[in-house]
């Protein structure tokens, strides 16, 4: 179980990557064709003498950085392909999509000790620890049980007369119960003693590695919860930038068709809008990544329901089955 649930979030991550990537060559590719409209104004208005040279280089000097930024996004989202396409285990190549669409997350806000106190209610690891601590102490038992003396008791029936013919022999005339015991212990008992010793210190070790463990689980719960926070705050603050930057674009544009400035206001405002949307697309991915580790933190991922809240991750594959 904990196998499959460490795979279906490496699944996971690797798809919400390459769907980044994906919105990452959308957002370049229009970056890149704003800019190559900006370089042809730019070289109009040099033309009809309202701007300078200035102003055509720093244009295009914005359409090559656009064109290499749109190529690197290209490059990574091929990369990112090729990795989903290992994590599927997939050794031929299928031709395959995702969608589009990064699920947004729940602003609830996450009451932190309720989170750790379910995590130590859900975690299998915690329970696997905790039975393994249980057994060092059987293990105890058996050994101290070991360093006993051994007691027989042993009841007999025998015969303490002679029959007088053979066919006689063969009945039950003349039998006696016969009782004794067996005290039996030996005199070497080092290795008894050494596997008693071995259990004491074994149980002591299982103990810690549970109660390290516990502490180490409820501080994992607490800065993933936080980090979920640190990452709704993040996309807000990014869905506001990407807001601001568009605005910015539109009134350096205006300002510079109307000739009120020239167009390093429209360079810089454009810059600003692709870093603000790079990191609105990067923080809904590592938001819909860190709901599925919060949630395998609590114990109560399942990776059959939970990935896309409640339906499996939406990979559409040509001409084979789905996987």
């Amino acid at each position: 179980t904990l196998a499959e649930q460490q795979v279906a979030i490496d699944v996971a991550a690797a798809y919400y990557r390459l769907v980044a990537q994906r919105a990452f060559v959308d957002v370049t590719r229009q970056s890149l064709e704003r800019a190559r409209k900006l370089r042809d104004a730019s070289e109009a208005k040099l033309d009809a003498g309202l701007v300078s040279q200035l102003d055509v280089l720093r244009a295009q000097q914005l359409v090559s950085q656009a064109e290499m930024q749109f190529f690197d996004a290209q490059s990574a989202t091929e990369d990112a392909r090729d990795q989903l396409q290992f994590l599927l285990g997939r050794t031929i190549e299928a031709a395959f999509d995702v969608d589009r669409e990064i699920p947004r997350p729940d602003p609830t806000p996450i009451d932190i000790d309720a989170a750790v106190s379910a995590a130590r209610r859900n975690r299998l690891d915690l329970k696997i620890r905790a039975d393994r601590s249980a057994d060092s102490e059987h293990q105890i038992r058996f050994a101290r049980n070991q360093l006993l003396p051994q007691v027989d008791v042993n009841l007999a029936l025998t015969r303490r007369e002679t029959s007088n013919t053979f066919a006689k022999s063969f009945g039950v005339d003349g039998y006696q119960f016969a009782t004794f015991f067996t005290i039996a212990m030996p005199v070497d008992r080092t290795a008894s003693l050494v596997e008693y010793q071995t259990s004491l210190l074994e149980r002591d070790r299982q103990r810690r590695d549970l109660t390290t463990f516990e502490r180490q689980m409820g501080d994992d719960v607490k800065r993933t919860a936080r980090e979920q926070d640190r990452s709704l705050r993040t996309l807000a603050a990014a869905d506001a930038n990407v807001d601001l930057g568009r605005r910015e674009v539109d009134v350096a544009q205006l300002r510079y068709e109307r000739g009120l400035s020239n167009n390093l206001d429209v360079v810089t405002a454009e810059s600003n809008l692709l870093m603000a949307e790079t990191r609105r697309i990067q923080a809904l991915a590592d938001s819909a990544i860190v709901r599925l580790r919060l949630r395998a933190m609590l114990g109560i991922f399942n990776p059959r329901t939970d990935v896309t809240g409640g339906a499996t991750l939406p990979v559409q594959i040509a001409r084979v089955p789905p996987w």
